[in-house]
This record gives C-alpha cells, structure tokens and sequence, in this order.
C-alpha cells in the first residue's frame, strides 16, 4: 500500500510513502517538518490487489460527486 500526500495547494507535487505491514494494518510516517506547514494536508491511498493490479482509496463516485482524497485540517 502506498500513501500519497501534500498540501492543499495545487502547486505542491503529491510525495509518498510506501506502507508497511504490521499485523492487519498497514503504517508509515510524514516527517514532522511536512505537517508542520500552514496548509491543511491531503491524501489518499493505493492499494496494491495483485502483482499487476492496484485501486485507489477512497474511489471517485460513479457521478463524480465525490473528492477522491481525505482532509486533515491543522488546528491551531
């Protein structure tokens, strides 16, 4: 599985890590120093269902409804 994440400014690149299993779920780390930025973080998942398969998560809506990525917001 592999994180994919950046600011909410669509002039950054996404960045990624890959994730490692631990059990039943998967973990890995953003530094610090990324997350200490001013801009909410956004990210989304791939996840590997084969040798030459993958999805990503969350999916877009049939009706394209949706943001295919989750919002972490910075509190104060």
């Amino acid at each position: 599985m592999v994180l994919y994440y950046r600011h909410v400014n669509q002039a950054e690149r996404w960045q990624s890590v890959e994730l490692a299993r631990n059990g039943g779920s998967f973990e890995g780390e953003i530094t610090a120093d990324y997350t200490a930025k001013r801009y909410a973080l956004q990210y989304y998942f791939e996840v590997k269902t084969g040798p030459a398969g993958a999805t990503l998560f969350p999916l877009l809506a049939a009706d394209l409804a949706n943001v295919p990525y989750f919002v972490v917001r910075r509190s104060a």
